[in-house]
């Protein structure tokens, strides 16, 4: 069976086609390749803006994270060329994977250090090692593998205040995303394994929303991201099974957000905030 491959690169100048090749994927049958040079990156950390420069990081430490697990679901997304296509449609004017190209040679690990080696940069045996000083954090990855695809359909990061919902009993609450359509559509990512306050002041955002939308007779979907804590962590792990159990808000793991996503593109999701 023939491989293919797709270049990873950024755009630091779109309009003069001027484009940095950063990384590359190498997919076949049963085996996949994915690295980024961290040379480029630090040389691309000086040409963009911080913020930028971040989210950059963050997807492609993200990507991957989710490429190294071992989950068939998630590696069979990533040899699939339509889902590779997909990626090479999508411009976040951030990072664009090239459309995937056949090649005549095995998805070795020879193979990847020689096309690695042509098309981007030599061969670092750090991998993201410079990088990488600790585990992405959930809202890392909540930017990196969702709000990519939701962000034309909910408000990202929306403080929201009496003026938006009139039977909000608090000042403000900033929410990770919201939207409506025939209900209104919220979620929050909270991270298991801090401190059990920060838990819950995590969830209590999304409560207060919630309780000012059924005063109002508002029905809602919602959402809690996140993962399972370590079960040594007794209180934490208390906490997400209390949530995981709920039927008020709807759990979902931080790998699986594509269900949200789903959810949110399939039924029409507006944001609930619209810029004058």
């Amino acid at each position: 069976m023939k491989s293919f491959y797709s270049i990873l690169n950024t755009p630091l100048r779109p309009a003069a086609q001027e484009y940095i090749n950063i990384g590359l994927l190498l997919a076949g049958e049963r085996k996949i390749f994915f690295k980024f040079s961290n040379q480029k990156l630090a040389l691309i950390k000086k040409l963009i803006p911080e913020t930028s420069f971040n989210l950059l990081k963050s997807y492609v430490l993200g990507l991957t994270e989710n490429i190294k697990l071992e989950n068939d679901l998630i590696r069979n997304k990533f040899v699939n060329k339509d889902f590779v296509n997909y990626l090479s449609n999508y411009n976040s004017n951030l990072v664009t994977f090239s459309k995937p190209t056949p090649i005549d040679l095995d998805a070795s690990e020879k193979n990847f250090r020689s096309l690695f080696e042509k098309f981007v940069f030599s061969f670092e045996d750090d991998f993201v090692q410079e990088l990488k000083t600790k585990t992405l954090t959930i809202k890392d990855q909540l930017r990196t593998n969702l709000y990519p695809r939701i962000k034309a359909n909910v408000n990202i990061d929306q403080v929201i205040t009496p003026i938006e919902v009139p039977t909000l009993l608090v000042p403000s609450v900033k929410i990770n995303f919201i939207g409506q359509n025939n209900l209104q559509v919220a979620g929050q990512a909270i991270d298991f394994e801090k401190s059990a306050e920060q838990i819950t002041n995590g969830i209590s955002r999304l409560i207060s929303l919630i309780k000012a939308f059924d005063m109002a007779k508002k029905k809602g979907q919602y959402y809690i991201v996140g993962k399972e804590p370590k079960k040594s962590l007794k209180e934490q792990h208390a906490n997400w099974k209390h949530i995981r159990d709920s039927d008020l808000i709807e759990f979902v793991d931080i790998e699986q957000v594509d269900q949200i996503s789903d959810y949110i593109e399939h039924h029409n999701v507006k944001p609930l905030v619209v810029s004058e």
